[in-house]
């Protein structure tokens, strides 16, 4: 069986439940890392590799500071700490929409928001300095820019257990335009080539295991709860998603619908 990889939306983001400016963002986004994990566990993975790339790595790191269910980790350009990532895109974000459109009581950024005190929790993050020998990871891969300044990244580079690669054409990859972003090739490879190199030679099929049906929970005292449903028409087996009421009193009278490509 060939290796596969997997990704995932943080409870607030993408198709993930809950709205996006909780207070209890970051820890949501740390538990989703291990909601994912055990997932991967119980449809037969024996032996994880997390890959953190930027704000990521951050979550990623306070995860693997609590639970040792991964072997080896990379992290893809990581930003040292959490306040260095909020100003280069809150900055960012003022730059590129302006200071009107931000709300009171909420950090804004590029693509999403946080609350005030979510934003001083992920503030608050900084990478560690000695994962490996912190316990529980067995290699770490650093994926950096040239020329880095940054006091913890450095420490990392140097850390037992940690190597270190730096690769070209992160700088323009983490910007949000343009559209599509370059890739960073070199860095992709390096990744690819230290997982092969590392991870054990044994192999066991995976069974994933899939719901067709979830329940969203209901966001503050007027909310509802949403059941969406995993759906095929036919007769060409078009995949939908139909998003609706847990309750409702009566037929809905007006659908929306969303077509992407």
């Amino acid at each position: 069986p060939t290796r596969r990889s997997s990704d995932l939306d943080y409870l607030g983001l993408g198709d993930s439940a809950y709205a996006q400016g909780r207070d209890d963002a970051v820890a949501n986004w740390v538990a989703s890392v291990g909601h994912a994990l055990d997932y991967l566990t119980l449809i037969g993975a024996e032996s994880l590799t997390a890959i953190g790339v930027r704000a990521g790595c951050l979550i990623l790191d306070e995860y693997l500071a609590q639970s040792h269910t991964v072997s080896h980790a990379v992290y893809l350009d990581p930003p040292g700490t959490g306040r260095r990532y909020l100003r280069e895109h809150a900055t960012l974000f003022r730059l590129s929409v302006g200071e009107d459109a931000a709300t009171p009581g909420e950090v804004s950024l590029l693509g999403g928001r946080l609350s005030n005190y979510a934003a001083a929790e992920f503030a608050a993050l900084r990478i560690a300095t000695n994962p490996v020998s912190a316990g529980g990871l067995e290699k770490v891969l650093l994926v950096g820019r040239p020329d880095e300044t940054d006091k913890q990244l450095i420490a990392l580079a140097s850390a037992e257990g940690v190597d270190s690669v730096v690769a070209d054409g992160l700088p323009e990859c983490s910007h949000p335009l343009p559209i599509p972003l370059p890739i960073p090739v070199v860095a992709v490879d390096s990744m690819t080539d230290w997982i092969d190199d590392n991870m054990h030679t044994r192999t066991r099929r995976a069974v994933p295991r899939y719901l067709t049906c979830v329940t969203m929970p209901a966001q503050g005292p007027g909310g509802a709860e949403v059941v969406e449903s995993i759906e095929r028409i036919e007769p060409n087996g078009l995949f939908l998603i139909r998003t609706q009421p847990r309750r409702s009193d009566s037929a809905p009278s007006r659908t929306v619908l969303f077509f992407t490509r």
